[in-house]
């Protein structure tokens, strides 16, 4: 299969003009490129129009903290809809709405929790880049210009799922070894991720504007428009 490259997705997607800013979201699984993907459409942007402020933030940004998972005991429901700060959410939208700027606390893949310390400002962006599980949830969905749905072999996700782990080292912070955290993140994986994955993500993918697939080696290989953007091509 032919590879796409992400400049020739700028091509397709959105391009910003003076009027109002593109603001474009990315979702799928857990661990299935969306960060790395919303990173290369960042450089691609960045490439066509450096004059331009192009910014990624991630929905990761808006979960609660650990701490404050735990205390509601929603620590086993963390990624789903529940776990965000909603409110937070809120005021990130009508900031954008209204050219506002607001500051950020960022997510920490490291501690695996909110750094308040490590906080960004987002101010009036040209290109906005909304990466994360949340993406077509209504509240972030009312902003979108445009969205891709990021589409991954169950097995190599999987995969990239333990990579990421062991990157950021998880057993040795749980005091385990390697072959006593495998089975608990299988566990997670299964039913955290992957419940969250088939109630909340998945039956969003149709109200995404495009499908892309990832193959095993993190490269793109078809994009296809979804039935929403099928649909508003039959209309117009």
């Amino acid at each position: 299969m032919p590879i796409i490259k992400t400049t020739d997705l700028t091509k397709i997607l959105p391009q910003p003009t003076n009027a109002c800013p593109v603001i474009l979201g990315i979702t799928g699984r857990v661990a299935s490129g969306k960060t790395t993907l919303a990173r290369q459409l960042q450089q691609a942007y960045q490439q066509c129009w450096p004059a331009l402020n192009c910014v990624l933030v991630s929905t990761d940004d808006f979960l609660r903290s650990n701490a404050e998972l735990q205390r509601f005991q929603l620590s086993d429901k963390k990624g789903f809809p529940i776990s965000y700060d909603k409110q937070l959410v809120w005021q990130f939208v009508m900031a954008i709405k209204h050219d506002q700027a607001i500051t950020l606390p960022t997510y920490n893949h490291a501690t695996n929790d909110i750094d308040r310390q490590a906080q960004k400002v987002v101010y009036q962006p040209d290109i906005l880049i909304i990466e994360g599980l949340m993406v077509l949830q209504p509240m972030f969905r009312q902003l979108l210009t445009s969205s891709l749905f990021l589409d991954v072999e169950p097995t190599d996700n999987y995969q990239w799922y333990l990579q990421r782990c062991a990157h950021l080292n998880l057993a040795g912070q749980q005091g385990l070894t390697w072959a006593e955290f495998e089975p608990r993140a299988r566990r997670s994986w299964i039913e955290i991720n992957e419940r969250n994955f088939n109630e909340n993500i998945a039956p969003l993918r149709s109200l995404s504007a495009w499908q892309v697939h990832m193959n095993a080696d993190h490269q793109l290989t078809w994009l296809e428009p979804s039935q929403s953007t099928v649909a508003a091509v039959a209309q117009a």
